[in-house]
């Protein structure tokens, strides 16, 4: 998609949703506007084949430590070139991103153990989950699929995820990938009522991998756990993997009803130094919010 189609197309989403572009918060490195490592995980180890062959892998992937953080999450500019985070060479980073200023990368890694995550979390809350049905909610976001040399035809696209700790302190995360993205220039627009979102619960695929808008989850008797009165929201993120490797996502810019007021969230490229600490641990933030919510 060409920038100036692509630009109208988002403010045309971000228009439907009921937001408007006004102060854009700039993310050009961890720890920047709240923004952070989630879950990002090594490989695993490598069995057999190569990335065309489409190799196994054995072993239990690993959260990542910083170093390969900042292989699998690089926050850069246009045209550079940057080795995948195994060493695979990729084509430059593409032209286009939002002021030509940019975006943070995401690498799917070359065997399908690896994940890469980058999301804001804030183990006080966000919104009540009730947020996800209402009117006013809407998120739009633009990235970019570039795919291996040697990838081959696997789907491949940036999830978005919503977590929440459910009135039964388990972890809720609403998942969604769009399901006519293309190698190129993509935008996504979700609101309550729009979107097919799976639904993890501690982890597990809820009701066989079904996919529903929110609305519809938020009618299912089966999940009142995550919508029932006291139910937090407390993460907002994008992920490539498990099971997506030998692509790279460019994650351009955000927009969403649950931050920074519903206004622009613009990845660029780093400009200062990263942090010593890259990742947050998922599940010792998870119990924090737990209590939280507990004691409340």
């Amino acid at each position: 998609m060409k920038r100036s189609m692509r630009v109208a197309a988002v403010a045309a989403a971000m228009a439907t949703a009921g937001m408007a572009s006004a102060s854009t918060l700039v993310v050009n490195g961890f720890g920047v506007g709240g923004w952070t490592s989630w879950d990002t995980r090594n490989n695993g180890t490598q069995l057999v084949g190569t990335n065309d062959t489409n190799p196994a892998w054995g072993g239990t992937p690993t959260t990542a430590d910083d170093t390969a953080i900042e292989k699998q999450i690089i926050f850069m500019g246009e045209a550079q070139t940057v080795n995948a985070a195994g060493g695979e060479t990729l084509d430059a980073s593409p032209s286009g991103s939002l002021g030509g200023l940019g975006y943070v990368r995401l690498d799917g890694t070359n065997l399908n153990g690896g994940k890469s995550d980058l999301s804001y979390v804030n183990t006080g809350g966000v919104a009540p989950s009730s947020a996800l049905t209402s009117v006013g909610f809407g998120t739009s976001y633009t990235y970019y699929i570039q795919r291996y040399v040697d990838a081959g035809t696997t789907f491949r696209t940036l999830g978005l995820n919503i977590s929440l700790i459910g009135t039964d302190s388990h972890l809720y995360t609403f998942a969604y990938l769009q399901p006519t993205a293309v190698d190129g220039w993509n935008t996504a627009s979700v609101s309550s009522t729009s979107g097919l979102f799976s639904l993890f619960a501690n982890g597990a695929s809820a009701e066989s991998g079904a996919t529903k808008t929110l609305a519809d989850w938020s009618t299912d008797p089966a999940e009142s756990a995550a919508f029932g009165a006291g139910a937090e929201i407390f993460r907002v993120g994008f992920n490539i993997g498990s099971s997506q490797k030998l692509a790279v996502q460019y994650l351009d810019s955000m927009q969403t009803s649950l931050l920074n007021g519903g206004d622009v969230i613009d990845f660029q490229a780093a400009a200062t130094p990263e942090p010593a600490s890259l990742s947050l641990l998922a599940m010792g933030a998870i119990g924090l919010l737990a209590r939280r919510r507990r004691q409340a």
